[in-house]
């Protein structure tokens, strides 16, 4: 689906309301070594499983929908999520419309610049950059201001 200026608007106002953008770091063990990798995710929540899969249509139909319960809640809870390559076609997508993240969204696809195809047991060489951008990322989704460099 060619999605619309309006469909565009409208999920990035939905997004920048009830989504979240992050990197997550995670450390593997390869050959006796522990390397970090980084992927960038992308989250949306919401009680109305109508309004996610709107999303997911205007986001090209990426991403993948699931529910889940909150302990004594009645109503379920739903998640849209993407991550790394996805994730950022998506990002690009809503960015010129996204005013509550657009500093988070502006620096996860500059993540993405640092990302970088590695073999199996190579480590990332931009994993100091990689990691300052995620620390900037979580304190900006705390509410914190991020100070400048």
């Amino acid at each position: 689906m060619k999605s619309k200026v309006k469909d565009k608007a409208w999920a990035a106002g939905l997004f920048d309301g009830e989504g979240c953008i992050m990197i997550k770091r995670d450390y593997n063990n390869r050959q006796g070594k522990r390397q970090v990798t980084f992927s960038l995710r992308l989250i949306l929540t919401n009680n109305h499983v109508g309004a996610l899969e709107k999303f997911k249509l205007i986001a090209g139909n990426i991403g993948s929908i699931r529910q889940w319960s909150r302990d004594g809640r009645k109503n379920p809870t739903w998640d849209w999520r993407t991550a790394s390559k996805q994730a950022e076609t998506v990002l690009k997508l809503l960015l010129p419309y996204l005013v509550v993240k657009r500093e988070q969204a502006e620096l996860a696809l500059l993540s993405r610049k640092y990302q970088q195809k590695v073999g199996a047991y190579r480590p990332n060489p931009n994993k100091d950059e990689i990691e300052e951008l995620r620390l900037q990322i979580s304190s900006l989704n705390q509410g914190r201001a991020v100070p400048l460099q």
